[in-house]
Protein backbone atom coordinates (compact mmCIF):
# COMPACT_ATOMS: atom_id res chain seq x y z
CA UNK A 1 0.00 0.00 0.00
CA UNK A 2 1.37 3.49 -1.12
CA UNK A 3 2.43 5.27 2.64
CA UNK A 4 0.03 8.63 1.85
CA UNK A 5 -3.34 9.67 0.53
CA UNK A 6 -2.28 11.91 -2.43
CA UNK A 7 -5.54 13.61 -2.56
CA UNK A 8 -5.50 14.62 1.26
CA UNK A 9 -1.39 15.37 1.25
CA UNK A 10 -2.07 17.87 -1.80
CA UNK A 11 -5.04 19.81 -0.26
CA UNK A 12 -2.76 19.98 2.67
CA UNK A 13 0.09 21.06 0.47
CA UNK A 14 -2.04 23.68 -1.13
CA UNK A 15 -3.79 24.75 1.87
CA UNK A 16 -0.19 25.26 3.62
CA UNK A 17 0.97 27.31 0.70
CA UNK A 18 -2.08 29.53 0.06
CA UNK A 19 -1.97 29.97 3.87
CA UNK A 20 1.48 31.19 3.45
CA UNK A 21 1.05 33.12 0.44
CA UNK A 22 -1.86 35.70 2.15
CA UNK A 23 0.26 35.95 5.06
CA UNK A 24 3.00 37.04 2.88
CA UNK A 25 0.21 39.60 0.96
CA UNK A 26 -0.85 40.55 4.12
CA UNK A 27 2.91 42.02 5.17
CA UNK A 28 3.05 43.21 1.79
CA UNK A 29 -0.25 45.13 1.78
CA UNK A 30 0.39 46.48 5.20
CA UNK A 31 4.10 47.13 4.56
CA UNK A 32 2.21 50.05 1.62
CA UNK A 33 -0.20 51.57 4.03
CA UNK A 34 2.55 52.00 6.80
CA UNK A 35 5.97 52.48 4.89
CA UNK A 36 4.19 53.51 1.40
CA UNK A 37 6.70 56.35 0.60
CA UNK A 38 9.70 54.58 2.17
CA UNK A 39 9.63 51.65 -0.28
CA UNK A 40 9.60 53.97 -3.31
CA UNK A 41 12.61 54.50 -5.25
CA UNK A 42 16.05 54.26 -3.55
CA UNK A 43 14.87 54.55 -0.10
CA UNK A 44 14.05 51.08 0.10
CA UNK A 45 17.91 50.14 0.36
CA UNK A 46 17.81 52.12 3.61
CA UNK A 47 14.67 50.61 5.37
CA UNK A 48 16.18 46.95 4.71
CA UNK A 49 19.39 47.71 6.73
CA UNK A 50 17.05 48.87 9.50
CA UNK A 51 16.07 45.21 9.67
CA UNK A 52 20.06 43.79 8.37
CA UNK A 53 18.30 43.13 5.34
CA UNK A 54 20.19 43.53 2.11
CA UNK A 55 16.81 44.74 -0.72
CA UNK A 56 18.20 45.44 -4.74
CA UNK A 57 15.80 47.47 -6.81
CA UNK A 58 14.00 45.29 -9.53
CA UNK A 59 12.71 46.70 -13.04
CA UNK A 60 9.00 46.48 -12.14
CA UNK A 61 6.81 46.32 -9.27
CA UNK A 62 7.56 44.61 -6.48
CA UNK A 63 3.71 43.69 -5.71
CA UNK A 64 3.83 42.21 -9.61
CA UNK A 65 6.77 40.17 -8.61
CA UNK A 66 5.80 38.89 -5.48
CA UNK A 67 2.25 38.19 -7.43
CA UNK A 68 4.02 36.43 -9.83
CA UNK A 69 6.01 33.90 -7.28
CA UNK A 70 2.64 33.09 -5.73
CA UNK A 71 1.93 31.33 -9.35
CA UNK A 72 5.59 29.28 -9.02
CA UNK A 73 4.28 28.08 -5.39
CA UNK A 74 0.97 27.13 -6.72
CA UNK A 75 2.05 25.30 -9.89
CA UNK A 76 4.82 23.31 -7.76
CA UNK A 77 1.67 21.94 -5.77
CA UNK A 78 0.31 21.09 -9.30
CA UNK A 79 3.02 19.27 -10.26
CA UNK A 80 3.50 17.64 -7.21
CA UNK A 81 -0.29 16.14 -7.40
CA UNK A 82 0.30 14.69 -11.13
CA UNK A 83 3.76 13.07 -10.51
CA UNK A 84 2.34 11.11 -7.69
CA UNK A 85 -0.65 10.40 -9.17
CA UNK A 86 1.36 8.71 -12.10
CA UNK A 87 3.19 6.47 -9.80
CA UNK A 88 0.09 5.75 -7.83
CA UNK A 89 -0.70 1.85 -8.43
CA UNK A 90 -3.11 1.35 -10.35
CA UNK A 91 -3.99 4.35 -11.26
CA UNK A 92 -4.36 5.08 -15.37
CA UNK A 93 -1.07 6.76 -15.82
CA UNK A 94 0.16 4.18 -13.37
CA UNK A 95 3.64 2.49 -15.62
CA UNK A 96 2.99 4.78 -18.57
CA UNK A 97 5.74 7.27 -20.41
CA UNK A 98 5.07 10.65 -20.60
CA UNK A 99 6.63 12.58 -23.14
CA UNK A 100 7.22 16.17 -22.01
CA UNK A 101 8.14 17.28 -26.26
CA UNK A 102 5.22 16.01 -26.96
CA UNK A 103 2.43 17.17 -24.37
CA UNK A 104 1.90 18.85 -21.18
CA UNK A 105 1.78 16.38 -17.87
CA UNK A 106 -1.84 18.05 -16.69
CA UNK A 107 -3.25 17.53 -20.22
CA UNK A 108 -2.02 14.07 -20.64
CA UNK A 109 -3.11 13.09 -17.44
CA UNK A 110 -6.60 14.00 -17.99
CA UNK A 111 -6.59 12.67 -21.51
CA UNK A 112 -5.91 9.16 -19.36
CA UNK A 113 -8.71 10.06 -16.92
CA UNK A 114 -11.69 11.89 -17.92
CA UNK A 115 -11.19 10.92 -21.60
CA UNK A 116 -13.93 12.47 -23.30
CA UNK A 117 -15.49 14.66 -19.99
CA UNK A 118 -12.20 16.44 -20.19
CA UNK A 119 -13.77 18.75 -23.36
CA UNK A 120 -16.73 19.17 -21.43
CA UNK A 121 -17.03 23.07 -21.07
CA UNK A 122 -16.67 22.51 -17.38
CA UNK A 123 -13.33 20.53 -17.46
CA UNK A 124 -11.58 23.03 -20.26
CA UNK A 125 -12.57 26.34 -18.75
CA UNK A 126 -10.44 24.48 -15.88
CA UNK A 127 -7.80 23.08 -17.71
CA UNK A 128 -7.20 26.79 -19.97
CA UNK A 129 -7.25 28.41 -16.52
CA UNK A 130 -4.36 26.01 -14.72
CA UNK A 131 -2.35 26.10 -18.64
CA UNK A 132 -2.16 29.77 -19.00
CA UNK A 133 -0.89 29.94 -15.57
CA UNK A 134 1.39 27.00 -16.25
CA UNK A 135 2.68 29.26 -19.31
CA UNK A 136 2.81 32.09 -17.14
CA UNK A 137 4.84 29.54 -14.50
CA UNK A 138 7.04 28.69 -17.44
CA UNK A 139 7.63 32.61 -18.38
CA UNK A 140 8.31 33.55 -14.92
CA UNK A 141 11.39 31.02 -14.56
CA UNK A 142 12.65 30.92 -17.73
CA UNK A 143 12.27 34.62 -19.35
CA UNK A 144 11.50 34.57 -22.68
CA UNK A 145 10.79 30.74 -23.84
CA UNK A 146 7.57 30.47 -23.27
CA UNK A 147 6.48 33.84 -24.72
CA UNK A 148 4.18 32.32 -27.83
CA UNK A 149 2.65 29.57 -25.84
CA UNK A 150 1.73 32.37 -23.47
CA UNK A 151 0.29 34.78 -25.63
CA UNK A 152 -2.00 31.72 -27.23
CA UNK A 153 -3.16 30.43 -23.61
CA UNK A 154 -4.14 34.00 -22.60
CA UNK A 155 -6.26 34.35 -25.72
CA UNK A 156 -7.82 31.64 -24.92
CA UNK A 157 -9.50 32.96 -22.02
CA UNK A 158 -10.63 36.53 -23.61
CA UNK A 159 -14.10 35.34 -22.86
CA UNK A 160 -13.84 34.57 -19.43
CA UNK A 161 -13.77 36.53 -16.31
CA UNK A 162 -14.16 35.37 -12.89
CA UNK A 163 -17.49 37.10 -11.57
CA UNK A 164 -15.43 37.68 -7.92
CA UNK A 165 -11.96 37.94 -8.88
CA UNK A 166 -9.95 40.59 -10.85
CA UNK A 167 -8.77 37.87 -12.43
CA UNK A 168 -6.86 36.37 -15.05
CA UNK A 169 -4.53 38.88 -15.86
CA UNK A 170 -1.68 39.19 -18.54
CA UNK A 171 1.86 38.51 -17.41
CA UNK A 172 2.23 42.12 -16.46
CA UNK A 173 -0.34 42.94 -14.24
CA UNK A 174 -0.48 39.25 -12.42
CA UNK A 175 -2.13 39.89 -8.88
CA UNK A 176 -3.08 38.10 -5.51
CA UNK A 177 -6.25 37.47 -7.41
CA UNK A 178 -4.80 35.18 -9.83
CA UNK A 179 -2.89 33.03 -7.57
CA UNK A 180 -6.59 32.24 -6.25
CA UNK A 181 -8.04 31.60 -9.26
CA UNK A 182 -5.12 29.42 -10.47
CA UNK A 183 -5.31 27.32 -6.92
CA UNK A 184 -9.00 26.76 -6.84
CA UNK A 185 -9.35 25.65 -10.48
CA UNK A 186 -6.70 23.39 -10.03
CA UNK A 187 -7.88 21.83 -7.13
CA UNK A 188 -11.30 21.35 -8.57
CA UNK A 189 -9.90 19.78 -12.13
CA UNK A 190 -7.02 17.78 -9.74
CA UNK A 191 -10.31 16.77 -7.64
CA UNK A 192 -12.12 15.40 -10.80
CA UNK A 193 -8.94 13.46 -11.69
CA UNK A 194 -8.30 11.74 -8.41
CA UNK A 195 -12.05 10.43 -7.74
CA UNK A 196 -13.47 10.10 -11.38
CA UNK A 197 -10.83 8.09 -12.37
CA UNK A 198 -11.10 4.23 -13.16
CA UNK A 199 -8.34 2.23 -11.30
CA UNK A 200 -7.22 -1.05 -11.76
CA UNK A 201 -8.04 -3.08 -8.96
CA UNK A 202 -6.45 -6.03 -9.89
CA UNK A 203 -3.51 -4.49 -9.99
CA UNK A 204 -3.89 -3.07 -6.77
CA UNK A 205 -5.20 -5.91 -4.74
CA UNK A 206 -2.23 -8.20 -6.58
CA UNK A 207 -0.11 -5.60 -5.57
CA UNK A 208 -1.24 -5.53 -1.52
CA UNK A 209 -2.32 -9.20 -1.75
CA UNK A 210 -0.13 -10.30 1.40
CA UNK A 211 -1.54 -7.58 3.28
CA UNK A 212 -5.09 -8.19 2.16
CA UNK A 213 -4.49 -11.60 3.01
CA UNK A 214 -3.40 -11.13 6.89
CA UNK A 215 -6.64 -8.26 7.57
CA UNK A 216 -9.20 -10.79 6.01
CA UNK A 217 -7.45 -13.89 7.55
CA UNK A 218 -10.06 -13.77 10.55
CA UNK A 219 -13.27 -13.34 8.21
CA UNK A 220 -11.93 -15.37 4.97
CA UNK A 221 -15.29 -16.93 4.87
CA UNK A 222 -17.19 -14.10 5.52
CA UNK A 223 -17.70 -11.99 2.66
CA UNK A 224 -19.78 -9.00 4.09
CA UNK A 225 -16.43 -8.52 6.51
CA UNK A 226 -14.14 -9.18 4.32
CA UNK A 227 -15.38 -6.70 2.10
CA UNK A 228 -15.76 -4.11 4.90
CA UNK A 229 -11.77 -4.76 5.44
CA UNK A 230 -10.81 -4.41 2.42
CA UNK A 231 -12.79 -0.90 1.49
CA UNK A 232 -11.16 0.27 4.83
CA UNK A 233 -8.00 -0.56 3.99
CA UNK A 234 -8.17 0.41 0.31
CA UNK A 235 -9.91 4.14 1.14
CA UNK A 236 -6.42 4.37 2.86
CA UNK A 237 -5.32 5.38 -0.50
CA UNK A 238 -7.59 5.06 -2.91
CA UNK A 239 -11.19 6.57 -3.50
CA UNK A 240 -13.49 3.80 -3.69
CA UNK A 241 -16.67 4.17 -6.10
CA UNK A 242 -20.12 4.70 -4.31
CA UNK A 243 -21.18 1.22 -6.33
CA UNK A 244 -18.16 -0.65 -4.97
CA UNK A 245 -15.39 -2.20 -6.52
CA UNK A 246 -17.16 -5.15 -9.05
CA UNK A 247 -16.14 -8.92 -7.88
CA UNK A 248 -13.64 -8.22 -5.14
CA UNK A 249 -14.09 -11.18 -3.21
CA UNK A 250 -12.97 -12.54 -6.61
CA UNK A 251 -10.30 -10.29 -6.75
CA UNK A 252 -8.77 -11.31 -3.64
Amino acid sequence: MESKNIWTSFKNEIGYTTASIQYVELSRRLADDVCGSELSGGRIQDLAKKYKLSVSEIPEDFGTRIAKNYIVQIHSCVMHFLNDFQHLIGSPTYGLKYNREKDNLLHWTMQHTLGTQSSSETYDVLYKICDYYRFARNEIIHSGQAQSGLRTAFSALSDFRDAKLHAPNSIDSICFDDQVLYARSARALLEAIYFNSQYDWQVIINHDKTEIKRITSGCSHEADKSTKKVYSYLRQTYPIPKEGIPNLIELI
